[in-house]
């Protein structure tokens, strides 16, 4: 990782970055398809993709079908290729959505994003996320790790508290909603 870039793939050119992209995405759905038959039904006449213009082409899963999926086949409606116990953490978003993390370093991929918007090795991070059953604190926290960033796992509420750690610790990064 230079200074500027988080890593190759930042400084492609568009068309390398597009193929790149296109790559990686056939080889991921044609393992999603591979492992649960949930996605071989669904996924059969658009894969592989020819170019990132067939994302369109891709059948959307709305939220109201994943919830009515996770109920008739519990935890995650068979759309995971990972038994329950191979998982690192289990989440219950609003819906009730039934979210896996699996075992690995930023598994989420925010340690892209962080980069992208200034986060560096070393910067302390305030996260404001909530420590809580969805996984948005735990996303940014593996983010920051993989840059090297110490984080302040604040989440919501004790106002006062976080002020004295602020003062304290002096992060340069905030990651939250805006309205905190």
């Amino acid at each position: 990782m230079t200074a500027e870039l988080y890593d190759a793939a930042e400084g492609q050119s568009p068309t390398d970055r597009a193929e790149n992209l296109l790559a990686r995405l056939n080889l991921q759905l044609a393992a999603m398809r591979e492992a649960q038959p949930f996605w071989a039904e669904r996924l059969p006449a658009v894969i592989p993709l020819k170019s990132l213009d067939d994302l369109a082409k891709l059948p959307v899963l709305r939220k109201s079908d994943l919830v009515e999926l996770q109920t008739a086949k519990p935890p995650f409606g068979g759309l995971t290729g990972r038994p329950t116990g191979g998982l690192r953490r289990l989440f219950v978003s609003p819906g009730p959505i039934f979210d896996p993390e699996g075992r690995g370093p930023d598994w989420w991929n925010s340690a892209a994003a962080l980069h992208a918007a200034g986060a560096r090795p070393a910067d302390v991070i305030l996260n404001t996320f909530s420590y809580h059953l969805t996984p948005a604190a735990f996303i940014f926290e593996g983010g920051a790790e993989a840059i090297g960033c110490p984080v302040i796992p604040s989440g919501p509420g004790n106002t006062a508290d976080q002020l004295v750690a602020i003062a304290q610790y002096r992060p340069r990064v905030y990651v939250g909603v805006p309205d905190f």
